[in-house]
């Protein structure tokens, strides 16, 4: 609301502006014969009074500049007399100046629109900044772990165990770099591992191992002890366990192996042996001679307390025969305070019923000492009420078995610890891999949604300013790194499927130069093509643009500004040949043969991508096989570029009897249609909202799956799409309680899950629950709209 001053000057200002252009005209009058132009300034003062107070002010403006103009300047003059032209000039005028005022009262709404909508996408920019860098952070946390952790751990990253890793403890244990392939038949020729494995002084071969054995036959491997022997003559034991990991078919697709360093162990099992088997060659020379070495031997007469000892006691503890008294009372003051009790309750109470006990204690030695001592002793007389009277026994020195146990039992402890410590890690791995996935592709799908939007329809400003340009380039880079990693999952599980069909390689090619040609842009790239029609391919049209997108986006990557990236098609016999080359950083001639492994990267080289993963030309190489075909790489060094050069078999296609690839289809109208959303996110909601609605949908949202079954009868859709992963009750139980709805009541409506949850298990889940479809965000308005028509139609 405005204050009264506020008030004042806004109606201050149009009446002044009407004045003055009174007065000037007046003035003005006389010399420029004004009559002829009666409202030329008047026009001025509308516009200056509507842009300083408003609407308001500029509609009185114009009434008073009308009012002005007819009793000063139009026949007859001052007078107030109405013609019919001087009412026709008036009306002209007076909705003239309301058109004015109207337009500049819209602009000035308008850029107070615009300043607003300005600083949101200032705020939302630097939202999405700080997620990024919180993800780039778990991730680096997660590989810093894995690293730490002080235990050898090896992983098999496929089944046949063609490359297995270790972590940086196990690499230092091995004596090779932390990024050895350790696999003993790797899918390549490399040199000799500087290592072996025995068992039993046999050599294990490789399909022996446990982690080879875990990975190729699918079932745990538990306690395995074996020996490492390294190429500089040292030994160690290793006690092993290895566990199979399986994909979303629940076939193995590698191990991880857990190996706990037990040399120390081992040691001291050896040495625990040797000190039972001395414990026993004494007990057996007890009887045989009182003067028995390392022994003291004791004949206690309880009545009297007298104890007589035999010289051993000097030898054990230090203390000659005449230094202790020869009394009982003088051996039970030096036990430990924590035996003390419990061996004399114990002895007496054996002792009462049996003749012979056994113990174990603590004793402090003329050195101050505690040692551990075995006492083994016989009742040799008992009085008439069956107490005994005399003991005749034995006390040996057994520190060095106690150390020896407690050795052994930290060792063990340490070994459990390894073990919980080692699970734990993998747990933790395979959890951030699927929590990663989701969390990645849930923002993703508002994002590019609005994007794609806002190139094929007009909406308001309001709307326009919910989306950018630079979001959708972001979220793409986010998408692709995980399409990337399900595409290498299938390539390891030869899960990889084509849809092959006769294909146009020139329409393939622009659209994969489309797609990078904002990135190019950017940073000054020049894109030549030379796409001559040479015939068709037969082949996954959606993969060809995949290969082609990854080798020109490598190329703009990592090529300065200014560079030039050259794409040429040609035929060669009966082969496609594509050839793409940069002026960028080239490749290291030594990196040359590893350039497609998977997960190889080399700094200042065309191997890196954007996340690092080096996964881009490796998924490259498994498609152009896949279709038959080859790809090389060749680079003349660093900084001098690098040339891909791809080979696809031709087929058997006139060139004049080609058809176009474009097949022109009709948008689908989803018109009367009834679509009921649920979905926990709100941008999610909002988003799916407009884009069936555009498309002539009726549709309704709502938060959760208890809203979904109170609103399924009242709203009657006719199609349901849900998310999976939501709050109490996710996508798969609302569907299964739909589904066991009576066909009145909905039961029978047709369902779509959209998810993050974007895997080969999720989707079979997702089909056994009741959905018909199952789609993965971020989803492309087009497929969403067309995955509905054609459910509907069926």
């Amino acid at each position: 609301m405005l204050n009264q001053t506020q008030y004042l000057k806004r109606y201050g200002v149009a009446i002044a502006s009407v004045v003055i252009a009174l007065l000037l005209m007046l003035a003005l009058d006389p010399v420029l014969q004004l009559t002829h132009a009666p409202f030329l300034l008047f026009f001025g003062a509308v516009a200056v009074s509507a842009f300083y107070g408003g609407q308001n002010p500029g509609i009185v403006a114009t009434l008073l500049s009308a009012g002005f103009a007819h009793y000063y300047f139009l026949e007859a003059h001052y007078n107030w007399n109405f013609t019919l032209p001087t009412v026709f000039k008036l009306a002209l005028f007076i909705l003239e100046g309301v058109l004015i005022t109207l337009l500049i009262d819209s602009l000035c709404k308008a850029q107070a629109q615009v300043r607003k909508n300005l600083n949101q996408l200032e705020t939302n920019e630097a939202e999405i900044k700080d997620l990024s860098q919180a993800l780039q952070r778990r991730v680096d946390e997660l590989q810093a772990l894995f690293n730490a952790i002080p235990i050898n751990i090896a992983l098999a990253e496929d089944p046949d165990c063609h490359v297995v890793k270790v972590n940086a403890a196990y690499a230092k244990l091995l004596q090779i770099p932390t990024e050895t392939n350790v696999a003993v038949t790797p899918g390549v020729k490399q040199s000799q591992l500087p290592y072996k494995f025995y068992q039993n002084g046999r050599e294990l071969l490789g399909h022996e191992l446990p982690v080879e054995y875990a990975a190729k036959h699918g079932v745990k491997v538990c306690d395995v002890e074996i020996e490492l022997v390294r190429q500089d003559g040292a030994v160690f034991s290793l006690y092993g366990n290895a566990v199979p990991l399986f994909d979303e078919s629940g076939q193995p697709r590698g191990s991880v192996g857990v190996y706990t360093n037990i040399t120390d162990r081992k040691q001291a099992e050896i040495a625990l042996r040797e000190s039972e088997e001395r414990l026993r060659i004494a007990n057996e020379r007890f009887e045989l001679a009182a003067k028995a070495v390392n022994c003291l031997i004791y004949d206690w007469n309880l009545e009297c307390d007298r104890i007589e000892r035999t010289d051993g006691l000097t030898k054990l503890f230090g203390y000659s025969l005449a230094e202790a008294k020869p009394t009982g009372q003088w051996w039970v003051d030096r036990i430990h305070p924590d035996d003390l009790q419990s061996i004399q309750a114990q002895a007496w109470s054996v002792l009462a019923k049996e003749d012979h006990f056994s113990s174990e204690y603590r004793i402090l030695n003329k050195s101050n000492q505690y040692v551990y001592v075995l006492d083994q002793c016989i009742v040799v007389a008992r009085d008439p009420d069956g107490q005994p009277t005399r003991i005749v026994g034995s006390t040996i020195d057994i520190s060095d078995r106690k150390l020896a146990e407690n050795e052994r039992e930290q060792l063990l402890q340490r070994e459990q610890a390894a073990r919980v410590a080692a699970e734990r890690a993998n747990r933790v791995k395979d959890e951030f891999l699927a929590i990663l996935s989701h969390e990645l592709r849930s923002p993703l799908n508002p994002i590019l949604g609005w994007t794609k939007l806002l190139q094929t329809r007009q909406f308001d400003a309001a709307k326009t300013a919910e989306a950018l340009a630079t979001i959708e380039r972001n979220a793409k880079l986010q998408a692709q790194l995980i399409d990337d990693l399900l595409d290498t999952a299938k390539i390891l599980r030869g899960k990889l499927t084509l849809e092959m069909a006769t294909v146009d390689l020139v329409l393939v090619i622009e659209a994969a130069i489309d797609t990078v040609r904002t990135a190019a842009v950017a940073k000054n790239i020049f894109l030549h093509s030379v796409l001559p029609q040479i015939g068709q391919v037969l082949g996954d049209a959606t993969r060809l643009q995949q290969i082609v997108w990854n080798l020109l986006s490598n190329a703009i990557k990592f090529t300065s500004k200014n560079g030039r990236v050259n794409i040429q098609l040609a035929r060669i016999g009966d082969q496609a040949q594509i050839t793409v080359s940069d002026t960028g950083k080239g490749i290291k001639p030594d990196f040359l043969p590893y350039i497609f492994e998977s997960f190889r990267q080399e700094d200042a080289s065309t191997t890196r991508r954007f996340g690092g993963l080096g996964l881009g030309l490796a998924i490259v190489r498994e498609l152009v096989e896949a279709h038959g075909g080859t790809i090389t790489a060749d680079s003349p060094g660093v900084e001098l570029g690098s040339t891909f050069t791809v080979c696809l078999p031709l087929v058997n296609v006139e060139l004049e009897s080609q058809p176009s690839q474009a097949v022109l289809t009709q948008e689908p109208d989803l018109t009367k249609i009834r679509v009921l959303i649920v979905d926990d996110e709100p941008d999610n909601r909002e988003l799916l909202a407009v884009i069936l609605t555009q498309y002539g949908a009726e549709v309704m949202t709502v938060t959760s799956a208890m809203q979904v079954l109170a609103n399924l009868e009242s709203f009657q859709p006719h199609l349901l799409i849900s998310d999976i992963g939501m709050p109490d009750v996710d996508g798969y139980s609302l569907i299964q309680q739909i589904r066991a709805l009576p066909a009145a009541r909905g039961g029978q409506i047709p369902a779509i899950a959209l998810t993050a949850y974007a895997g080969e298990i999720d989707h079979e889940q997702a089909m056994a629950a009741g959905f018909q479809r199952h789609l993965t965000k971020p989803v492309e308005p087009e497929a969403l709209v067309r995955a509905i028509a054609d459910l509907w139609s069926k």
